[in-house]
């Protein structure tokens, strides 16, 4: 873009975007970095609220129009803005002081335009770098071969997938990266990441990041998700950036964390929550209370009413913080064999296992010190009065078969649906189109009475 094009406008947003209140003064300005629409506003209007972006990406704007509307003999000019990758769409209303709406319209479509001019070129650059490294392989004398597949390797990095996954790996590469809009805001002093799903519904799934991964860990689920509601995935404390931020990682701080942000949802949306594994705790510490009336359904994935007594034993028996260092490094080498089943990909693996143990000691040591001690909360789950969806791997190893059995014949027969899903423990890793075909016919049952399979 040129220096003399206009990037951004003081603007007033009016209705359309569910994230916002409506009437909010903010700027709105376009962001070729990042290919996307923003929105930058304050949380509430005075001098030293926290600003919030909300951000549009610019492959899902479908039109912007200018729209004319009367008010006392004068006349007003709005520019709405048409985005959606679903059937539902969004359509964000905007107003401008002093700056000419068809001006700003003009520059909208033009760095649509020029976005997606720079993403084909990129595209077909990259297609022509494989055809060409692929067409010297096929001509070349077997001697050069060795040289070749170095050149392969640096483009393609087909060296660190197994010959069987070659293939998927090339097509993927040819797929244009889907943009993953987060935002954050602030609860409790500390800022939280939050994922959030354009569509615009009264029914809103919320899902808990997993201990040791991020909201991320959760796309591959979202991806394959199909039905009439939103999808929020929450980045609890400590396992989303910025992470050291405090060191308060109790349960009770997770919870209220939760409780803070529901609010910020709204008391009028229906809300299915979720969690993966110990963190069902916060689930079952608090949100099965009937007071939580907008609280419909519940999803446990690898979830448990309290810790297997080996757990609770091994918690208890930890050693102090200043040993923690060297027992992570021992529980570092058979967390994959553990979390994961043997038939999964080294890839996902591997990935996940950094990720999971890049994450500052202490907050390990502070989560598993604080809750597996006190993971126990058989007497709450036989009072649950809300449908519950359980789903299980079928190779999980960190999950008894006794308390997955305790778990069914304590609820109700007629609120409680358990599934097994192939996979280990991290089964949303593993299985995320299962786990999301799962989760699909759940949110779509309007009756409480589920069977278990």
């Amino acid at each position: 873009m040129s220096k003399s094009t206009r990037t951004e406008w003081l603007a007033t947003y009016h209705k359309g975007d569910s994230r916002l209140r409506d009437k909010r003064h903010g700027i709105l300005r376009l962001n070729p970095e990042k290919k996307r629409i923003e929105f930058a506003v304050q949380t509430v209007e005075t001098d030293n609220s926290p600003i919030i972006i909300v951000s549009y990406p610019i492959n899902f704007l479908i039109d912007v129009k200018i729209i004319e509307k009367r008010q006392k003999m004068r006349k007003y000019e709005y520019l709405e803005l048409e985005l959606g990758d679903s059937p539902d769409k969004m359509k964000p209303l905007f107003s401008f002081g002093i700056d000419d709406s068809s001006k700003i319209k003009a520059e909208i479509l033009s760095f649509k335009e020029n976005m997606v001019n720079l993403t084909e070129r990129t595209l077909e650059k990259s297609e022509d770098d494989i055809i060409e490294v692929f067409a010297r392989l096929l001509m070349t004398p077997i001697e050069q071969f060795q040289h070749l597949i170095g050149d392969v390797t640096s483009r393609l990095r087909l060296l660190t997938i197994k010959p069987k996954k070659a293939t998927k790996a090339l097509i993927s590469s040819l797929e244009p990266q889907k943009i993953r809009e987060t935002r954050e805001f602030e609860i409790n002093d500390r800022k939280i990441t939050v994922y959030e799903s354009l569509e615009s519904h009264n029914t809103i799934l919320i899902i808990l990041s997993p201990i040791g991964g991020g909201i991320e860990d959760f796309y591959p689920v979202v991806d394959s998700l199909k039905g009439k509601f939103k999808v929020i995935i929450y980045g609890l404390r400590g396992y989303t950036k910025p992470i050291e931020q405090d060191f308060e990682f109790k349960l009770k701080k997770y919870t209220e964390d939760v409780k803070d942000f529901l609010k910020e949802v709204g008391s009028e949306k229906d809300i299915v929550l979720c969690a993966h594994s110990l963190f069902s705790s916060i689930i079952l510490e608090e949100f099965i209370d009937e007071k939580y009336v907008n609280i419909k359904k519940f999803i446990l994935i690898s979830g448990l009413h309290r810790a297997p007594d080996n757990f609770r034993k091994g918690a208890k028996a930890m050693p102090p913080y200043q040993m923690w260092g060297p027992f992570k490094g021992q529980v570092r080498k058979i967390a994959p064999k553990i979390l994961f089943s043997k038939d999964a990909e080294e890839e996902i693996t591997n990935s996940y296992i950094k990720q999971a143990f890049s994450i500052p000691d202490k907050v390990y040591y502070q989560v598993f010190k604080d809750i597996l001690p006190k993971y126990d909360y058989l007497n709450e789950i036989q009072s649950i009065s809300k449908p519950l969806l359980i789903l299980w791997g079928k190779n999980d190893q960190l999950i008894p078969p006794d308390l997955r059995s305790e778990m069914q014949e304590s609820i109700s027969t007629n609120l409680i649906s358990c599934r097994e899903i192939k996979g280990g423990h991290m089964i949303h890793l593993e299985s995320p189109k299962e786990v999301a075909r799962e989760i699909n016919i759940f949110m779509d049952k309007r009756r409480s009475t589920i069977h278990i399979e």
